[in-house]
């Protein structure tokens, strides 16, 4: 089933058809009821494909899904299968944890924020995709930064929240993080200060003098599974997109100049907030420097 769009994201799980099924059949794909856990045993995760890349794995047609598709996901693996080759169970059961964790988002919308500062890991996946990760001490945020990415970035909302990720065009959606090593490690106090310019890939962060951070995207590599003209290439940019990391735990996403007036701000354990640019420049005045 396909999550419901609303407020211009896909973050409405709730309103996602649970489905109902038999705990059998650990990983059938012909004849069974769906995967439970990928090939090697890993679990899989629920999330929303946030472009027009993905296949399936378990159908392994080599068709290319449409943005927004209901997925079961093994990062690590880099295995995915789409809501018809998933266990039912597997499935209702992540659907109901994100409908849980939107609730828990509502109950904690005044909470204040936690002073703290970013630090940041780096490492690869088994393709030698190269990851910056960057946690909040205090607020408990985690931002992973793909060095191919263009736009696009994956985060998890503070402690215990599942993850997401901004799309290039500003959508929300399901996600998993590609390396919980990373993010283990620096939830146990791991990691670097931002103290200096820092470049991986596409994305250049620049740490400011208040503890908080900015960073932008020099668009120089593009990973992609589609043939890709030379015009397409061409009406690609990442001109004027930003993503603030603020001293106090918050995170503010500028889309590029290319998707208009877009932004979202992220907050420990809320649920994503859609705004203008506008809006995000405000909400960035406002914040008080860290003391």
């Amino acid at each position: 089933p396909m999550p419901e769009q609303g407020s211009g994201s896909h973050w409405n799980f709730s309103a996602t058809q649970q489905v109902k099924g038999d705990a059998a059949g650990k990983k059938s794909k012909k004849g069974g009821e769906g995967y439970k856990v990928c090939p090697a045993g890993h679990p899989l995760f629920l999330f929303l494909t946030p472009h027009d890349e993905y296949v399936c794995d378990a159908c392994d047609t080599g068709d290319f899904l449409e943005q927004g598709t209901t997925m079961l996901g093994c990062r690590i693996c880099d295995w995915d299968a789409c809501d018809k080759c998933s266990h039912p169970v597997t499935l209702a059961k992540e659907v109901a944890k994100e409908a849980a964790y939107e609730s828990k988002c509502s109950a904690q919308a005044d909470a204040a924020p936690t002073p703290g500062e970013w630090k940041s890991l780096v490492g690869f996946d088994k393709y030698r995709n190269e990851f910056m990760y960057l946690r909040h001490t205090g607020s408990g945020v985690v931002v992973e930064l793909p060095h191919y990415t263009v736009g696009q970035f994956e985060f998890r909302p503070g402690q215990g929240a599942p993850g997401l990720c901004v799309a290039a065009d500003g959508q929300v959606a399901g996600f998993e993080m590609t390396l919980p090593q990373l993010e283990s490690k620096l939830a146990r106090g791991g990691g670097k200060s931002l103290t200096k310019k820092h470049t991986i890939g596409n994305w250049e962060v620049h740490a400011l003098g208040d503890g908080g951070a900015v960073a932008s995207n020099n668009f120089q590599f593009v990973k992609t599974s589609k043939h890709v003209t030379g015009n397409e290439m061409k009406g690609s940019s990442a001109e004027g997109l930003s993503i603030n990391f603020v001293c106090t735990g918050e995170v503010v996403w500028m889309a590029p100049d290319c998707y208009g007036e877009k932004a979202v701000i992220i907050r420990a354990h809320r649920k994503p907030q859609s705004v203008t640019r506008e809006e995000a420049s405000e909400f960035l005045a406002e914040e008080p420097d860290q003391e």
